[in-house]
C-alpha cells in the first residue's frame, strides 16, 4: 500500500517541479537548450524598439543589435554588414513589420543580407501569424538559398511572450520546408540537424581544370582523376544533379579562384579542382592530409659506350675471369709447343694417360670449368639486359647543397613564395637565382637539363603520365631530392556556405579517417601505371630497343674490326711464306 503512495505522490510532485522549466517561453527554452547542449556560444538579437523586454529572457551571452528602420529598410538601400562569432544564433525580430508590400519579407532579408558570414549558424525569424503564407515563404526560401543560410526557423510569434506560444514553426533547410508543431522539436540539435533529403535534387555546378592527376581530360575527350571520382561519388549519395565545367584557371572568368568573376556572380558554386590553401576570406573546404613541395631533378645522362658490357661484374670478378683464360689460353699453348719439341712422344704419351678412365681428375676439371661458365655467362645475362636501359643515368646531386653546387637550371614556379616558404634563408635566394622563365612551347618540349618544383603527390603519377620525358625508355629521367621545400595543404573553394558544403566537409573527413582517399590513389596509380605498359610496351612489360644496344654493337663492331685485322695478318704473314718457299 505505501509503495502505492509513494508512486502517486511522485506523480503528482513531478509536474509540479517541471512547471517552472515549461512556463519558460519556447524562445528561451530553446536558447538555453543550446547553451547547455554546447550547440551555442553566442545569441544575436535583431529587434525593433518596440519590442517587449520580455524577449531577452534569460542568463546566458547575448548581443542587442538594433534593427533597420526607415528608408535602410527599402529594397535598394544599402546597409552596413557585420560579421558574427560561429556556432551563434540569429534572432530577427519582425513581428510589428506590417505584412501589406511584402514589407515584413523585405525587411528579414535585408537584416539577413547584413550578416557578413552567415555559415553554418542558426536564424530564428520572429514574424506575424499572418506571415506564413505559400508565397512569402517561397520568396523567403529563395533568399536563404541565395544567400548561404541553410538553418533557418520561422516562428509564427504572438505579440505577447506567452509560454504556449507559438504553436506551430516552419524550419527552412535549403530546398527543403518542413512545417510542424514546436512540441515535435525539444531542443535544439534536433530542431537545426540538417536533413540530407534537403540536398535531393539540389543544383550544383563546379569547376575543373587540368591538374593531373587530380582532374583532367582523357584523349577520348572524358574527364578522370582522384577528384572528379570524388565529387561524383559525393553527388550520387547525395542524389544530387552536379555539373561539371571545364575553365581556363588562366582565363579572367575563372581566375584568382575564390575572387574570380564565376565565384563572385555564384555562376558556379565551387571548384571542384583542388588547390593550395590561400588566406582569401572566402568559404573553404580544407583537406586533412599534408602534401610537400620537392626539387624534381633529371638524372644526369652520358652517352653509353661500352660501359653497359663492363658493368654487370666488379674488377675482381672481371680478374679472376681473365686468369682463367690466360691460364686456359697458356696451356694451349704449352700443349702445342711440347707437341712440336718432344720427337719421341712421351708429352703425349703422358697427357694421353691422364685422358684414361682410371684418372678422373681431368674429367672434374673440365666439369667445374664448364658450370662455372655456364654461371657467369646467366649472371652476366640477368645483369646486363637492364643496365642496357638505365646505364645511361649517372648518380645527380642527393640534398639542397649538392644541387646548388651543380649549377642546374630550375624552371620558376607558378607559386614561387610558397614552394620554398621552409627553405633557410641562404639557401632560398641561391635557388631563386637559378630560377629561369619557359614559355608554353618550351615546357610542352621539357628540357632535360631544367629541375623544377612539383608537389610530392604528383610525381608518382607523372611517372606513368601520357607524355614521358625520355623518348627511348618511356619514363621520365628525373628524381626527387629527399629535402622537401614546403609543406602544403589543399582546399576547395566554395562560392558560398551551404548544406552541400557542410555534408561535404564531413564526408572528405570520414574519408581520410577511414582510408578511402588513400586506397582511391593506389587504385589510380596502379591504373596509371597498367595504361602506361599497354601503350608503350604492350602487356609483358618493358622490352629492349635498338637504340639500348649501342654497347653491343660497339663490342661487336670492335670485335668483327679486330678478326679481319688479324685475318689480313695471317693472309699477308701465309703470303710472304708462300714466296719465300718458292
Amino acid at each position: 500500500m505505501s509503495r502505492i503512495v509513494w508512486v502517486s505522490a511522485l506523480l503528482l510532485i513531478t509536474p509540479l517541479l517541471a512547471a517552472p522549466q515549461y512556463r519558460k517561453p519556447f524562445l528561451q527554452r530553446l536558447i538555453e537548450d543550446g547553451f547547455a547542449s554546447s550547440e551555442t556560444n553566442v545569441v544575436y538579437f535583431i529587434y525593433s524598439k518596440t519590442v517587449n523586454a520580455g524577449l531577452f529572457g534569460g542568463n546566458y551571452p547575448r548581443i542587442l543589435i538594433t534593427g533597420l528602420e526607415g528608408e535602410s529598410k527599402r529594397i535598394k538601400g544599402q546597409n552596413q554588414q557585420f560579421n558574427i562569432a560561429a556556432q551563434s544564433l540569429v534572432v530577427i525580430d519582425a513581428r510589428n513589420e506590417p505584412m501589406h508590400n511584402n514589407r515584413c519579407l523585405i525587411y528579414l532579408i535585408k537584416e539577413l543580407q547584413r550578416v557578413r558570414n552567415p555559415g553554418s549558424n542558426k536564424f530564428v525569424l520572429l514574424v506575424d501569424k499572418t506571415f506564413p503564407e505559400r508565397l512569402s515563404l517561397q520568396y523567403l526560401r529563395d533568399a536563404l538559398l541565395n544567400l548561404g543560410i541553410g538553418y533557418a526557423v520561422v516562428l509564427p510569434y504572438d505579440q505577447v511572450n506567452s509560454p504556449h506560444e507559438p504553436r506551430r514553426l516552419i524550419r527552412i533547410s535549403f530546398t527543403q520546408q518542413l512545417t510542424a508543431r514546436t512540441t515535435k522539436f525539444p531542443n535544439l540539435r534536433r530542431l537545426f540537424r540538417l536533413n540530407g533529403q534537403s540536398l535531393d535534387g539540389m543544383r550544383v555546378s563546379g569547376a575543373l581544370f587540368q591538374f593531373f592527376p587530380f582532374s583532367y581530360i582523357t584523349p577520348s575527350r572524358q574527364w578522370a582523376g582522384t577528384d572528379y571520382y570524388l565529387w561524383s561519388l559525393i553527388s550520387t549519395q547525395l542524389r544530387l544533379r552536379l555539373e561539371f565545367r571545364h575553365v581556363n584557371r588562366a582565363g579572367p572568368t575563372y581566375s584568382s579562384g575564390a575572387y574570380s568573376l564565376a565565384m563572385l556572380n555564384k555562376s558556379v558554386n565551387f571548384v571542384a579542382t583542388r588547390d593550395m590553401v590561400v588566406l582569401d576570406h572566402a568559404p573553404k573546404l580544407h583537406l586533412t592530409s599534408r602534401d610537400y613541395f620537392n626539387l624534381v631533378v633529371p638524372k644526369p645522362v652520358k652517352l653509353n659506350l661500352i660501359d653497359a658490357m663492363v658493368q654487370p661484374f666488379n674488377g675482381t670478378v672481371w680478374l679472376m675471369i681473365g686468369v682463367l683464360l690466360g691460364v686456359r689460353v697458356f696451356a694451349g699453348y704449352l700443349q702445342d709447343l711440347f707437341g712440336l719439341l718432344d720427337r719421341s712422344g712421351k708429352v703425349r704419351k703422358w697427357w694421353h694417360s691422364l685422358q684414361a678412365p682410371h684418372c678422373p681428375c681431368p674429367q672434374w676439371v673440365q666439369l667445374a670449368a664448364d658450370v662455372l661458365t655456364f654461371l657467369l655467362i646467366e649472371a652476366y645475362l640477368a645483369q646486363v639486359t637492364s643496365l642496357l636501359l638505365t646505364l645511361r643515368f649517372i648518380e645527380g646531386p642527393r640534398d639542397l647543397n649538392e644541387f646548388i653546387a651543380s649549377n642546374m637550371r630550375i624552371v620558376e614556379p607558378y607559386e614561387s613564395t610558397l614552394s620554398l616558404v621552409q627553405v633557410e634563408t641562404g639557401q632560398r635566394a641561391l635557388l631563386k637565382t637559378r630560377f629561369v622563365k619557359r614559355t608554353a612551347e618550351e615546357l610542352a618540349r621539357p628540357n632535360q637539363d631544367d629541375a623544377f618544383v612539383e608537389l610530392r603527390s604528383r610525381v608518382a603519377f607523372q611517372s606513368y603520365g601520357t607524355e614521358p620525358f625520355d623518348p627511348v625508355t618511356g619514363r621520365r629521367n628525373f628524381y626527387m631530392l629527399d629535402e622537401s621545400l614546403a609543406d602544403v595543404r589543399f582546399q576547395y573553394s566554395f562560392a558560398k556556405e551551404t548544406a552541400f558544403m557542410g555534408v561535404a566537409q564531413d564526408y572528405m573527413l570520414r574519408c581520410e579517417e577511414n582510408g578511402l582517399r588513400m586506397r582511391m590513389d593506389e587504385s589510380f596509380e596502379r591504373w596509371a601505371k597498367i595504361q602506361h605498359l599497354r601503350k608503350e610496351y604492350g602487356i609483358n612489360g618493358t622490352v629492349l630497343e635498338f637504340s639500348d644496344l649501342n654497347s653491343l654493337w660497339i663490342c661487336m663492331g670492335i670485335g668483327w674490326l679486330s678478326s679481319g685485322l688479324l685475318l689480313l695478318a695471317e693472309r699477308f704473314v701465309h703470303s710472304r711464306v708462300v714466296r719465300r718457299a718458292s
